[in-house]
């Protein structure tokens, strides 16, 4: 399996939990996996060659802001923290905003 999509499949994982753990961990998987879903979709995207580069790129901004808006949910019920470094890179990369 490729190493995108093992990252894909986990992306609660890496980072381990700290001290700012307050989402009860069946909630954080429920959510993990809407998570890994939208970023799933994002990969879909900027893999299908039939899609022009506005369409990719409006399509790319709708999936970013499809993960950020899971990653607020989280965010939103954590205390305003997230869990793990793989969740706080993710918001760094997709620039989600509060």
């Amino acid at each position: 399996m490729a190493v995108a999509e093992t990252r894909i499949r986990n992306p609660l994982k890496r980072g381990g939990q700290g001290l700012h753990n307050i989402i009860d961990e069946e909630l954080l998987s429920a959510m993990g996996d809407d998570l890994q879903h939208a970023f799933g979709v994002l990969v879909s995207i900027i893999r299908n060659q039939n899609l022009n580069a506005s369409q990719k790129r409006k399509a790319i901004n709708d999936a970013d802001e499809a993960i950020c808006q899971k990653l607020r949910e989280i965010l939103n019920r954590n205390g305003g923290y997230l869990p793990t470094t793989r969740l706080r890179d993710m918001w760094l990369s997709h620039q989600c905003r509060a």
